[in-house]
């Protein structure tokens, strides 16, 4: 493929956001910078179980340029995986559309308004591939913690060279995000089918696991849920898979708080 261009911050989007000054965290994966929340923004998140009921309709990403998925794939399953999936198949060589330029490829969104608390700029999986990744700040808990959406994007290839995927990443740490901004692009590599974004809610003080994004609403989930047979694949014997973001959860896995669930 081409070199692609390093744009500028989002090619111009959110320009005249406030930036706040990066602060590396020595817990924080290698390649990532993170801000935390003041106790100012974090109390002007909404809580949690807001999303209970009040739920997004701004999926990660488009779900005509998803390929397949699965949810959260809870303690309870048959085989957990904390985190959901969704893909992007580029075996047909469907992206990029038109240039090879960042813009032209699958645009990620910020499903909530909220503050980039993290962006990982490159993290080495066992598998041998390269990934990045963003986390978004949405939501608090009732003691006072900031809980973020993380999202890991993963191309499932080693980074093509150093610094590469900078270009894809339209957010620094401290950024305020509204529902509805794009905050990355899926680089997709050609001939690849297994590219996708793993997403789960955790705490950002890093106390607890990781939890279910059942933040979407119904409509979302059903589309989402349309899109492929992994969902199936990951059903128990026997069952087939409810619409849901979040499947056989355990307690800890339910972000709001009700319990151990089959579906969410």
């Amino acid at each position: 493929m081409k070199s692609l261009r390093l744009n500028s911050v989002g090619c111009g989007f959110l320009a005249a956001a406030l930036v706040v000054p990066l602060a590396l965290n020595a817990q924080t994966q290698p390649g990532s910078r993170n801000a935390r929340p003041t106790p100012e923004q974090i109390r002007s998140l909404p809580l949690i179980t807001h999303f209970a009921t009040n739920k997004t309709d701004r999926f990660i990403a488009d779900l005509a340029d998803v390929s397949d998925g699965h949810p959260f794939l809870g303690k309870r399953s048959p085989r957990p995986h904390g985190g959901a999936h969704a893909y992007f198949d580029n075996s047909q060589a469907r992206w990029p559309k038109g240039e090879d330029r960042p813009e032209n490829y699958p645009a990620i969104y910020a499903p909530a308004d909220g503050f980039v608390v993290n962006v990982t700029r490159r993290f080495r999986l066992t598998t041998g591939a390269d990934r990045y990744g963003v986390d978004l700040a949405f939501a608090r808990t009732t003691d006072g913690a900031d809980l973020k959406l993380h999202m890991s994007i993963e191309p499932f290839v080693p980074e093509p060279s150093p610094g590469f995927y900078e270009q894809f990443i339209l957010v620094r740490p401290g950024q305020p995000v509204r529902k509805g901004d794009i905050i990355a692009r899926m680089w997709t590599p050609r001939g690849q089918s297994n590219t996708h974004i793993h997403f789960q809610v955790m705490r950002n003080d890093g106390r607890g696991g990781f939890m279910a994004p059942a933040i979407f609403t119904r409509a979302v989930a059903e589309q989402f849920h349309a899109k492929g047979g992994r969902f199936q694949r990951y059903a128990a014997p026997g069952a087939r898979m409810p619409t849901c973001l979040g499947y056989l959860l355990a307690e800890e896995e339910n972000p709001f708080g009700t319990g151990a669930v089959d579906a969410l």
